[in-house]
């Protein structure tokens, strides 16, 4: 439902929007949070983050005490998959930036 709304506001308002799904709170023990992230992936496809962010008692304790989790637990699994999140993030920016650039320096040739 809420991609077909950010998809007509997209072409109302005439440019791209993209949306992505972030799987958060994940627990690999429990089977029904497997099956919902799998059915997620498969219903969303490329419009899902490859990374998920697992839960984390550190994620909840550094915002109790007002801090990135960067600078309060540098160590934890919820650091280390939000690091993974912005890795994912800037490699998908980087990868379309060299396409459109390849596209606007030769027409007609794929990147």
């Amino acid at each position: 439902m809420q991609l077909e709304t950010l998809d007509l506001l997209a072409r109302k308002a005439g440019h791209e929007i993209r949306a992505r799904a972030l799987i958060t709170l994940y627990r690999r023990q429990y089977e029904f949070v497997v099956a919902v992230a799998e059915e997620i992936r498969k219903h969303l496809g490329d419009r899902s983050f490859t990374t998920m962010v697992r839960f984390s008692v550190k994620l909840s304790e550094a915002a109790a005490h007002g801090l990135p989790v960067a600078a309060f637990s540098p160590h934890s699994a919820g650091y280390r998959d939000y690091r993974a999140l912005a890795e994912e993030v800037i490699a998908q920016e980087s990868l379309e930036l060299r396409v459109e650039t390849v596209g606007r320096l030769l027409p007609g040739v794929e990147a």
